[in-house]
């Protein structure tokens, strides 16, 4: 892989953002982003494809600009903080390899405490067009953060004049004191009871058997669903009652329950302990909806979880299966537990009292075991789908695996077109097993929804 890239030849040095410092306190979900670090990178990315290929140099002055007006730099931590101070020279990685090769690449790469916890790179596309790509250390920054970054680092480059047309992109001290950001503070009574709720839930999860736990090395491989595909998946899911989501974790579950069925109904070897047959999936939330609605230009982490567990989804048809998880995820919904997350504050706490490191890198799959996750964004009518961006062809977000997800599927919809990157731990998974999961996932879309 190293063959694969060679490093810009410019060095482009950042501004200070001394006359913005401010200490922005750190969520639970972002504090635990920090602590999975230990066993490596926990890193996310973002790239977008673009028709003209640009030099080396533009991406990076567009870059330095973006940097420039959110004043973010190297950062320094305190117990439940963060102060950002002069960031470190950084440039723009020229990678020669494939996308995916790229993308693997990239999400091995540690960030260095005095290194800006983003990072930029470029990579040939199909028929001459360029991918730019943003990587970030995610306890910084949640997807849409990202996203109105690149929104002006894309115009910075096209046409500096548009950004005044744009509301600023802050630093997210101001929306840590909005009323109901249940992340801001450290977890209630009713967050541990909530936890206590997720482990009983969890109990006949069924547990990969990961053989080297402190191996965290991610593989990533990319693929689209076939064109109209979306249309039909939305048309079932008015037809079911539920949404794309279920839809998409209801073939998600059925495919790993079938992955993983016959180890789930061996006999028990311990008859005490409960039958380890149901499967858990988790999706990615997004907490901001419980904030104001300055909150959309706040650079910050606004990310929660919850979890969906099923019995012999496999045998399960696919839209009664939607249905299943529809009701199950309203009800979380409804009780407020997919923004608070509960369960993240109680592994917080063990994290901590935890002073092995095996035991450590097994907590989440003894306690709260799941075999996949999905990450599902409808970027159609937003930026990159607009007038405003003509050269955009496409757009391709990354997710990282760490000690909570060993799989997981990050499903971003641009009109007609569905990519997935689709990000695992080598631990876990091979990658032959890998793409017959994919390959089973599309098929199951395509069966069930025509």
């Amino acid at each position: 892989m190293g063959a694969g890239f060679v490093e810009s030849s410019t060095v482009t040095a950042y501004p200070d953002p001394a006359s913005k410092a401010s200490t922005y306190r750190l969520n639970v979900f972002q504090r635990l982003m920090r602590a999975w670090r230990e066993f490596g990178p926990y890193n996310a990315g973002q790239v977008m494809t673009v028709q003209a290929p640009l030099a080396i140099a533009q991406w990076e002055a567009a870059a330095r600009r973006a940097i420039a007006d959110l004043g973010i730099g190297v950062p320094r931590f305190t117990r439940d903080g963060v102060t950002y101070s002069a960031a470190a020279p950084a440039g723009v990685r020229a990678h020669a390899c494939t996308l995916a090769e790229a993308i693997s690449y990239e999400l091995n790469q540690p960030f260095g405490e005095d290194e800006l916890p983003l990072r930029f790179f470029t990579a040939p596309a199909a028929h001459g067009g360029q991918h730019f790509g943003i990587f970030y250390d995610h306890w910084v920054a949640d997807s849409r953060s990202i996203r109105n970054f690149m929104r002006r680092i894309y115009l910075a480059q096209m046409d500096p004049g548009l950004l005044g047309g744009l509301p600023p992109l802050t630093l997210d001290g101001p929306a840590r004191a909005c009323p109901g950001d249940a992340l801001a503070a450290r977890g209630g009574a009713s967050e541990w009871w909530s936890g206590v709720r997720t482990y009983a839930r969890h109990r006949r999860a069924f547990r990969l058997d990961i053989q080297q736990p402190l191996d965290f090395s991610t593989g990533c491989q990319l693929a689209d669903l076939p064109a109209g595909l979306i249309s039909q998946i939305i048309t079932a899911s008015r037809a079911w009652h539920c949404s794309v989501h279920d839809i998409l974790l209801a073939a998600l579950a059925q495919c790993l329950g079938e992955f993983t069925a016959g180890e789930r109904y061996k006999r028990r070897k311990r008859p005490l302990h409960p039958r380890r047959d149901r499967v858990a999936v988790g999706t990615i939330v997004d907490a901001r909806g419980r904030l104001s609605p300055e909150s959309e230009n706040v650079f910050g982490m606004y990310l929660s979880c919850f979890t969906n567990v099923v019995a012999r989804p496999e045998a399960v048809p696919l839209a009664d299966l939607a249905a299943r998880l529809r009701r199950q995820t309203q009800c979380i919904k409804q009780s407020g537990r997919a923004a608070a997350g509960g369960a993240l504050y109680q592994a917080e706490f063990w994290w901590g009292r935890h002073h092995d490191r095996r035991r450590r890198a097994l907590l989440f799959q003894k306690n709260v075991p799941l075999l996949a996750g999905v990450s599902n964004v409808n970027l159609t009518g937003q930026w990159m789908d607009q007038a405003e961006s003509p050269g955009i062809l496409g757009y391709q977000r990354v997710s990282p695996t760490g000690p909570l997800l060993p799989l997981v599927f990050t499903v971003t919809t641009l009109g007609e077109k569905v990519s997935m990157c689709v990000s695992y731990r080598q631990a876990a998974f091979e990658a032959p097993q890998v793409a017959q999961i994919v390959a089973d996932f599309s098929r199951r879309l395509q069966e069930a929804t025509r």
